[in-house]
């Protein structure tokens, strides 16, 4: 996980710019990029762990830092941006679905912030 510099109003999108530019001009495996959060994908788990691992080395080659404690393993399912990815598949957990249905349609910066929030991003 790269940390973007707290305060500044561009701070995510300038980190997710650096960490695509990085990776997209080295070899990487196939993955999602989202801000300073990237996922990778594969049949077995020594195959996700190898994809990874090489993204993980782009990126310290290229002299970013990553928290050993963000780093996940291979697993069978994961939640990535408020969404459940299971076997290829994705599902909006129900808890998300309730609290989009329960609000009322923003109309406002904040309101949409707060929407934006409780759908995971």
């Amino acid at each position: 996980m790269v940390e973007a510099v707290q305060g500044w109003k561009h701070s995510p999108t300038i980190c997710h710019g650096l960490i695509q530019d990085t990776v997209e001009k080295s070899e990487a495996p196939e993955h999602l990029q989202y801000i300073d959060s990237i996922i990778v994908w594969g049949d077995m788990a020594a195959e996700v762990f190898e994809k990874g691992e090489k993204i993980i080395q782009i990126l310290l080659k290229a002299g970013f830092a990553i928290k050993k404690s963000k780093v996940k393993g291979p697993a069978q399912e994961i939640q990535f941006l408020g969404v459940k990815w299971q076997d290829g598949r994705w599902q909006i957990p129900t808890n998300v679905i309730n609290k989009i249905t329960a609000m009322s349609q923003p109309t406002n910066k904040r309101e949409t912030q707060a929407f934006l929030d409780a759908i995971g991003f």
